[in-house]
């Protein structure tokens, strides 16, 4: 008590167990959120590596089925070739009668059989396209923990497949124009001229087809499967 007036004590609460205690303490916490936010990192690294390694084989598989079905389109082009060439000499001829030029081909009930009901006068190979690798890998976000070179070369390859896929099947459509051509009949001028303008359509998507085969054959699908 000084002049009266009492004076007044401010003491700093103690730590429980001193500061040395707390700093220990505070230490041991902040090692431990680093340690859980090192660890779920890690999840989610190996989450992601495993999602990579699974998109990157589908899309090898699906690259390695585009190159056999490309190879096999290639052997077979100068048959097709050579089918739509007689076509187009034999519409050319100008013959009033036109004899019918009906396609050998073999589906797996027998040699020389087809199990369609209508003969056709040119059946290329029907193969699908896949891509439901590559449409996953989008979906699951693979493609954002890929190489950016290997992204920008695989969406190439399969923009290289869906023209396939398109051209396939405007092939297909096209050469149903021909199935006249597989039976006996009189052969006037306007149906001379159809034929022709159905024949060259034909032509045209073959041709597309043998060029993106090419392409996959020699520059694309196989260079990516090393």
């Amino acid at each position: 008590r000084i002049g009266g007036i009492h004076r007044m004590h401010f003491h700093l609460p103690k730590p429980l167990h001193g500061w040395r205690e707390l700093v220990g303490e505070i230490g041991i916490v902040f090692v431990g959120i680093m340690l859980a936010l090192g660890a779920e990192t890690l999840v989610q690294e190996y989450h992601w590596h495993q999602q990579v390694d699974i998109s990157e084989q589908a899309i090898r598989d699906e690259f390695k089925r585009a190159g056999l079905i490309s190879y096999e389109r290639l052997i077979i082009q100068p048959c097709l070739h050579g089918e739509l060439s007689q076509m187009a000499k034999a519409l050319t001829s100008g013959s009033p009668h036109w004899t019918a030029m009906p396609a050998i081909v073999s589906n797996g009930s027998g040699p020389g059989q087809s199990d369609r009901v209508l003969p056709g006068t040119y059946r290329p190979p029907s193969r699908p396209m896949i891509d439901d690798g590559w449409r996953n890998a989008i979906s699951v976000g693979a493609l954002d923990h890929m190489d950016s070179k290997e992204v920008a070369r695989f969406t190439s390859i399969y923009a290289s497949m869906a023209t396939w896929r398109e051209a396939q099947d405007q092939e297909a459509r096209a050469a149903t124009r021909l199935a006249p051509l597989a039976y006996d009949g009189p052969m006037d001028e306007q149906r001379r001229s159809d034929m022709i303008a159905a024949v060259a359509e034909v032509d045209r998507l073959d041709s597309l087809m043998a060029t993106v085969s090419q392409q996959a054959v020699g520059e694309r699908v196989l260079n990516s499967l090393n």
